[in-house]
């Protein structure tokens, strides 16, 4: 990861041993420094966010790191793939933080940090449910008390419980703003497998998606249905293009093709997409599990050639799936 030497205000890549750093999180505003600005020696100094890199390096300093990290000036966004990296990344980094200096631009007086628009921003859920420690500060770098500090209001304002699961909220506001599907191919390990025989669509942990840095979505959307994700209180409801796996006896397993691939770049081909399996759980309704989180399964020519394959079907999928209530019907073996 890119990390900005609070002295110098110079990037600074690091591999491994990665040092103690704290995070700026803040709403973007007029000519922001950005990594290209820095690498190419433009004067920042004459740009308006420069003010506020300088300031929150001084912050971070003064608290006792010798680097933060800032979304604007610490990622190369000119190339897609470390772009995508960093985006799949970005709740490990909170994460791994020692502390988040939270700068609110539109504060300042007898206001409270709770009327500032930085708690409207698509990113302030995951860094308030990512980071253990949050300083805020105001528009002239005033603190205004910490994020344990406002703990109670900054849950009655926003209804996110506090030490809520992080896949609770996040993943479902990504399902309902974005149409990246690579959020249903996290993969479990072989023994976490192990741990249930039926599973949701949606990740129990950040940690399933240690795999996914290199997902991104095809050039050509092949298999996309253009009919929203939408959540029901029968499940996830989407369309996908399902196929019967012929060793399946029961008939009820399924590969799922996931419109998204695992390569590095945007690919073109169909076949560089990939599958999970499902399981249909109800005699009664288009409810279906997933099983074997362990395996992504590339397109091969089963799913290509397979008789009625195009369609996309609607299913749903709960979050935590019932197969063995009885008013769901059969409950067939596992895969």
């Amino acid at each position: 990861m890119r990390l900005l030497n609070a002295d110098t205000l110079k990037p600074e890549f690091f591999q491994a041993d990665v040092p103690r750093y704290a995070v700026l999180s803040h709403r973007w505003g007029e000519e922001e420094v950005t990594y290209e600005d820095i690498r190419t020696g433009r004067d920042v100094a004459q740009l308006k966010g420069y003010y506020k890199l300088r300031m929150s390096a001084q912050v971070a300093k003064a608290t006792g790191y010798d680097y933060i990290w800032i979304d604007t000036c610490s990622i190369d966004k000119s190339s897609s793939a470390e772009l995508s990296e960093a985006i799949n990344s970005m709740f490990k980094w909170y994460k791994a933080s020692a502390e988040c200096i939270a700068y609110l631009s539109d504060i300042e007086g007898n206001r409270s940090i709770l009327e500032s628009r930085w708690f409207s921003r698509g990113w302030t859920l995951q860094e308030m449910i990512a980071l253990k420690q949050v300083n805020f500060y105001d528009r002239y770098w005033e603190p205004r008390g910490s994020k344990s500090d406002w703990k109670a209001a900054i849950q009655e304002h926003t209804g996110i419980p506090s030490g809520a699961p992080w896949m609770e909220p996040l993943q479902e506001i990504i399902v309902r703003e974005n149409d990246d599907e690579s959020i249903f191919a996290w993969m479990a390990l072989p023994g976490e497998a192990l741990d249930a025989n039926f599973w949701g669509l949606l990740a129990p942990s950040p940690a399933y998606f240690r795999g996914s840095r290199n997902y991104s979505i095809p050039r050509y959307k092949t298999w996309r249905t253009g009919d929203p994700v939408e959540i029901t209180n029968k499940g996830l409801k989407l369309s996908l293009t399902l196929c019967l796996i012929p060793e399946d006896k029961s008939r009820t397993q399924f590969l799922a093709v996931l419109n998204c691939s695992q390569s590095s770049g945007h690919a073109a081909s169909a076949s560089d997409s990939f599958t999970i399996t499902l399981q249909k759980v109800s005699e009664f309704e288009d409810q279906y599990a997933r099983v074997r989180p362990d395996k992504l399964r590339s397109i091969d020519n089963m799913v290509l050639t397979g008789q009625d394959q195009t369609a996309a079907h609607p299913i749903f999928v709960r979050s935590d799936p019932r197969p063995t209530d009885p008013v769901l019907g059969f409950c067939a073996d596992r895969l």
